[in-house]
């Protein structure tokens, strides 16, 4: 009975593992429950985001995709970018 536990638990992993890699690249969760957002501008230079570009904290993975669209926009527009 063990070994199927310890295969299912094995298997579970695996597809949890799968399932990140497939996640949007650059959204992550931090240990609070918010979520963090790392950006790449077009020199190269990485920055990371806790906010969304209104000043709202990033509560959900669907509000943490969506502003980080709109920085990515932003950054690729030449704006000045500050939050």
């Amino acid at each position: 009975m063990r070994s199927n536990k310890a295969a299912l638990a094995a298997q579970i992993q695996a597809l949890q593992a799968q399932l990140e890699a497939e996640d949007e690249p650059g959204v992550y969760e931090e240990p609070n429950g918010f979520w963090r957002i790392v950006l790449r501008d077009p020199s190269g230079r990485q920055s990371s985001r806790r906010r969304a570009p209104d000043g709202s904290r990033l509560a959900s993975r669907e509000q943490a995709v969506i502003a980080k669209g709109q920085w990515e926009t932003a950054l690729a527009s030449g704006a000045v970018v500050i939050g």
